[in-house]
C-alpha cells in the first residue's frame, strides 16, 4: 500500500496564489508519481469542494476568515484530522501552521515533517503578538518535527545554528516555462511588449513595492511598471501603492499563470525589492524566462542570483540605487544581454523540480524506514 501523506499549511492547489501554494502544486503531483498517496488539506473558500489534481487528493476544510486566525485555525483542524486518520507522514509547511504540530501528535500523528519557507515573523504586516506566535511556531517545528526541511541555504544554516538539529536543504524551483509572445494580456493593459518594467508578487509591506514605484519616477526612457499581484490581507498597503503609482504603475490584480508568463516573456526587466524572502519564486521565474533581473541585497535574493550574481543588486530600501540599476538595464544593451543569458543558465544549474521531488521522497522514505 502506498504511504499516505497529509499536507498542512497551504491554501490549496491548483491555481491558488502564493509561494507555498505554487511549491505544493509542483511538488506533490511528482511525489504521487513516485508512489505516495498525497492528501492536501486546503482552506475554504480558496478551494470549495474536494477534487483530485494530478494524482493528489485535495480536501477543503473550513478556516476563520481573519488575517490573524486563518492559517492557524485551518492548520489546527487539519492536524486533528491527519492525526485521527493515521497518515503515515504529516508534512507541515511554514512557521504558523507548525505551531499545531503538538495537536497532530496528540491525535496520534507520526513521522512529522516541517518545511521552513521563510521567517514570516519578520513581515511588517504582523503585530507584535503575531510575530511572537510565528517565532514560537518556528521553534515548535524545529524542535518537535521528526525531519526539518528548508527551502534556502541561508535559512538552513540559521536553523541548524539556533536549534542544534540537522536540516535538509531542498529548494524551490520555477514552474514550467513557456515563452509567450505579446497577446491578449498585454493588450488588455495597453502594452505591446518590451515597454514596461515588471514586479510579480503579493502586495504586502515587506515586498517594498513603494521603492520601485519611487525609483520609476525619473527613469529614462519613461516606461510604466506593471505590478502583478494582489494585496493578501494588506488592503491599506495596496491602496497606498495605487495612490503613489497612479501616474506610472499598472496594477493587474491576480493573474493566471499563462497571463503571468506573457508578462515575464515581454518585460524589459523584473525587479524584486523585498525586505524579507525565503527563496523568492518570482525571481526564480523571471530568471528562467531570461528577463534581466534587479533585486535587493537580502540573503534570499542573493542565494538565488548566485555568485557572480545573475542580476543587478542594490541595497534594500534604497530607491536611488534601484533607479540607477534600472537606468543601467534600460540603457546599456550589453549589460541587458548578459543578464538575459545569465538567468536561465543559473536556473538550469541549480533548480529542478524532478530532483527536488526525489530529495523529498528520500526524506519521507528515511522516516518510514525507522
Amino acid at each position: 500500500m502506498a504511504p499516505r501523506v497529509a499536507v498542512i499549511g497551504t491554501r490549496g492547489i491548483p491555481d491558488v496564489h502564493g509561494g507555498v501554494e505554487y511549491h505544493c502544486e509542483e511538488l506533490y503531483p511528482r511525489l504521487a508519481e513516485l508512489g505516495f498517496d498525497v492528501t492536501i488539506f486546503a482552506r475554504e473558500p480558496y478551494i470549495t469542494s474536494a477534487m483530485e489534481y494530478r494524482g493528489v487528493h485535495v480536501v477543503p476544510l473550513p478556516a476563520v476568515r481573519r488575517k490573524s486566525l486563518e492559517a492557524i485555525s485551518h492548520s489546527a483542524r487539519a492536524a486533528c484530522t491527519a492525526g485521527r486518520e493515521k497518515f503515515d507522514i504529516c508534512h507541515f509547511h511554514s512557521v504558523g501552521p507548525a505551531a499545531t504540530i503538538p495537536i497532530a501528535r496528540l491525535f496520534g500523528a507520526r513521522n512529522i515533517v516541517f518545511t521552513m519557507h521563510g521567517p514570516d515573523y519578520e513581515q511588517r504586516k504582523w503585530g507584535k503578538n503575531a510575530r511572537r506566535f510565528l517565532k514560537f511556531g518556528e521553534a515548535v517545528g524545529a524542535k518537535h518535527a521528526d525531519a526539518i526541511v528548508s527551502v534556502s541555504g541561508h535559512l538552513q544554516r540559521r536553523l541548524e545554528e539556533e536549534y542544534g538539529r540537522p536540516v535538509h536543504y531542498i529548494p524551490n524551483a520555477p514552474r514550467a516555462i513557456k515563452a509567450t509572445p505579446p497577446n491578449g494580456t498585454l493588450s488588455s493593459f495597453g502594452l505591446h511588449g518590451k515597454d514596461y518594467v515588471l514586479y510579480v508578487g503579493r502586495l504586502v509591506p515587506d515586498k517594498r513595492v513603494e521603492d520601485l514605484i519611487e525609483a520609476m519616477a525619473d527613469v529614462r526612457p519613461a516606461v510604466p511598471v506593471v505590478v502583478a499581484g494582489h494585496s493578501s490581507h494588506a488592503w491599506e498597503y495596496g491602496a497606498h501603492l495605487r495612490e503613489a503609482g497612479a501616474d506610472r504603475a499598472i496594477f493587474t490584480g491576480w493573474l493566471e499563470w499563462r497571463q503571468t508568463q506573457e508578462l515575464f516573456t515581454n518585460a524589459l526587466a523584473l525587479v524584486l525589492p523585498s525586505a524579507v524572502e525565503g527563496l523568492p519564486l518570482s525571481l526564480l521565474e523571471g530568471m528562467a524566462h531570461g528577463v534581466p533581473c534587479i533585486a535587493s541585497d537580502i540573503a534570499g535574493n542573493l542565494e538565488v542570483l548566485g555568485s557572480p550574481p545573475a542580476g543587478l543588486v542594490y541595497p534594500v530600501g534604497d530607491a536611488n540605487a534601484l533607479r540607477g540599476a534600472l537606468q543601467t538595464v534600460l540603457n546599456d544593451q550589453e549589460v541587458a544581454t548578459q543578464l538575459k543569458a545569465a538567468g536561465p543558465r543559473r536556473i538550469s544549474e541549480a533548480y529542478d523540480w524532478d530532483s527536488i521531488a526525489q530529495q523529498m521522497a528520500d526524506v519521507y522514505n528515511e522516516l518510514l524506514a525507522r
